[in-house]
């Protein structure tokens, strides 16, 4: 029973209380109890998440409306409903993180063939060619592949970046060094942020698996916003624009003293 009334099995329930979400709730009739213990449970399993309106630490009431509110969200989305479970499963259901829509997963790529494939497809789909795509296959053909991550969304794949091995030929010899490229977004899903998320999160992968360099020919008004740079890059030896063609540091001073001329896998088909 809540507030008198029965509750039929499957219907939500938020909270351990059982209490039916209200039909107009506002910010007034809302139970102070339920607020607070709904807005620390979905910080704590969804980071992202923010309330739709500023409340006070000591009234926990809006901080600057005066009126009642007709629109007070605290973020359901963020929650997976019990709508399907028994009622007397309950205590031990688990709450589970749902991605709000445009919110993709950032995950390293499987081995599992129909991945592979729409990988493949992405990459055709975002650059209008084969080349690219043909240029990860490649890659994984000569073994020289670090890190492949995609962006999944709803459970589709969207976006794609890739790592290979490199180096750069040095008096001293040859030091080792990662090649951004490809990376790709399905067309439909570009400008949303989402080739931001794979660069941050791969380069975090990368770094935490002790690699220092990472070279990238790209667009100069865009990667520079990650960290990449053409000055960084200017001590080595290439055959692209000097703009395009930029270097990052995974771990400082990695490039400080370092000339020599870089060495792509054979896939990009650069020569030696």
């Amino acid at each position: 029973m809540a507030g008198g009334r029965e509750i039929p099995i499957g219907s939500p329930v938020w909270t351990r209380f059982e209490l039916l979400r209200p039909k107009t709730p506002t910010a007034r009739t809302t139970p102070t109890a339920f607020r607070p213990m709904t807005s620390k449970l979905n910080r704590r399993i969804h980071p992202d998440w923010a309330p739709s309106r500023d409340y006070s630490r000591a009234t926990r009431e809006p901080a600057t409306s005066t009126r009642q509110s007709t629109n007070w969200d605290p973020g359901w989305q963020t929650l997976r409903t019990f709508s399907q479970c028994d009622r007397s499963r309950l205590p031990g259901a688990k709450i589970e993180l749902v991605h709000p829509e445009g919110n993709p997963i950032i995950r390293c790529e499987t081995t599992d063939a129909e991945e592979w494939l729409a990988v493949h497809s992405i990459n055709e789909a975002a650059f209008g060619r084969p080349d690219e795509a043909n240029l990860v296959d490649s890659l994984r053909s000569e073994g020289v592949i670090l890190a492949s991550v995609v962006a999944e969304l709803e459970k589709r794949i969207v976006g794609h970046m890739l790592f290979s091995r490199m180096s750069i030929e040095t008096d001293g010899g040859s030091i080792s060094a990662a090649a951004l490229a490809p990376m790709a977004v399905l067309p439909k899903h570009q400008r949303q942020g989402i080739g931001g998320r794979l660069i941050r999160h791969s380069l975090d992968l990368l770094r935490g698996r002790g690699e220092h360099i990472v070279i990238v020919l790209g667009h100069p008004s865009y990667y520079p916003r990650f960290g990449f740079s053409s000055g960084k890059a200017r001590s080595l030896e290439s055959s692209f624009p000097s703009d395009a063609f930029m270097a990052m540091e995974l771990s400082p001073g990695a490039l400080d003293g370092i000339r020599g001329k870089v060495r792509y896998p054979t896939a990009f088909g650069l020569g030696r």
